[in-house]
């Protein structure tokens, strides 16, 4: 007896069309998926410096004021105009924001302020010292003496984003070298070498967690970190680990170490 199956010839079940007709049209749609991923990807860290350095929130002190016999060094005030970002010149002051010191006396060029309260002009004063207390104000714009002279506000905070997190943004010239080489150390040894995952970082934690039977150690590298900070929440799933290594190549293929 000649055994029979039913999918054999014409006989077999036509659920699904041939492979060679879906298959082209499954990798079309996965290529426009990675394409429009990888797209958005790259638009959404094209924000980067903009949310890095995004405008704080300042806090200001109030108006500093001086006035004749009040207890204040030379010293003191010069170091007051320093932090208020003035610049010693050599000349007289043409200037808002620069002044002259001639030993016990300053010659300022003082900058406007809106104040709600009081608002002020740019105004030229000269401001003397003598035995370590203010000796004489005066209104070199108007040619007289002045009672009290009030000084601009001086920034005390800065505040970034809605968690309010204060920063001072610099640069990496500006910073030493021993403290670059500790963060390198700490976090990320290969970070010059890597182009936004470290795949040996990665297996030597994974390797640490299985032995662990838990999770002990991480493969982040600092640009993932700085991904995670800056875009995404830092709840653990696999999804957000995916998306925290995509990001963290694309912005690496956007700027430099």
């Amino acid at each position: 007896m000649q055994s029979f199956s039913p999918f054999e010839g014409d006989r077999r079940p036509r659920f699904l069309p041939p492979a060679h007709y879906w298959m082209p049209w499954l990798g079309l749609l996965v290529a426009l998926g990675a394409a429009a991923l990888f797209t958005a990807a790259w638009i959404f860290t094209g924000s980067f410096e903009e949310r890095v350095r995004g405008v704080p929130s300042r806090v200001y002190s109030d108006i500093f004021l001086i006035h004749p016999g009040q207890r204040y060094t030379p010293e003191e005030f010069q170091a007051k105009l320093r932090r208020l970002g003035y610049m010693e010149v050599d000349s007289r002051p043409r200037y808002s924001g620069h002044y002259r010191r001639s030993r016990n006396s300053f010659e300022c060029f003082l900058r406007s302020l809106d104040h709600p309260l009081t608002p002020l002009a740019a105004r030229r004063v000269q401001v003397r010292f003598a035995r370590g207390r203010v000796d004489s104000l005066r209104d070199l714009d108007a040619g007289r003496r002045l009672d009290v002279l009030e000084i601009e506000p001086e920034q005390v905070a800065a505040f970034y984003s809605e968690i309010r997190e204060e920063r001072i943004l610099t640069s990496l010239e500006d910073l030493p070298e021993h403290l670059i080489d500790a963060v390198l150390v700490t976090e990320d040894q290969r970070f010059f070498s890597h182009y936004g995952i470290d795949l040996l970082a990665i297996a030597r934690a994974a390797g640490a967690n299985v032995r662990a039977m838990g999770v002990v150690q991480g493969g982040s590298t600092l640009t993932q970190q700085l991904i995670k900070n800056v875009y995404l929440r830092p709840e653990r799933t696999l999804a957000r680990k995916m998306l925290e290594a995509l990001l963290a190549i694309l912005l690496e293929l956007r700027y430099d170490k």
